[in-house]
């Protein structure tokens, strides 16, 4: 690969650079973080976490529904208990549950609505006799839903 005048490597912008260091660092941090909490966890639970961040005795952790929220909540001791066995959260004396619905992974675009042929029929007669042009137009719009 060629060098290009003026164009620097990026590892080199990283290590020069002590505001990117720092952040380089702490994401590499926090991905470890994640990585280490998850493995000490019920396979379960591994896809509905997302570890936020941990005090000198809290783990801090995001659920994507409110759902595995309460089942991660009704297994906070035995959580905590197997995260004490790791020596990086022997301290840990709290575990706190956030509800974050945008990291829902399995979250499905829903299809496009669709109405019935009958319903279709109905609104374009309705809205035939619609004096109001907006409101003939959306009528006839939503007609088109089949």
């Amino acid at each position: 690969m060629t060098k290009r005048p003026g164009y620097r490597n990026i590892g080199s912008i990283i290590r020069n650079n002590s505001a990117i260091s720092e952040l380089y660092s702490q994401s590499l941090e926090h991905s470890h973080l994640q990585k280490t909490v998850i493995g000490q966890l019920d396979p379960s639970f591994r896809d509905h976490i997302y570890v936020a961040g941990v005090t000198e005795n809290t783990l801090v952790i995001y659920s994507d529904n409110p759902a595995w929220a309460a089942k991660i909540r009704y297994s906070t001791a035995k959580i905590i208990n197997t995260l004490q066995q790791h020596p990086r959260f022997k301290n840990i004396r709290t575990l706190r549950i956030r509800t974050d619905p945008s990291l829902d992974r399995h979250t499905t675009i829903p299809d496009k609505s669709v109405i019935s042929e009958a319903s279709s029929t109905h609104l374009e007669k309705v809205a035939q006799n619609i004096n109001d042009t907006a409101l003939k137009n959306s009528l006839l719009k939503l007609a088109q839903n089949k």
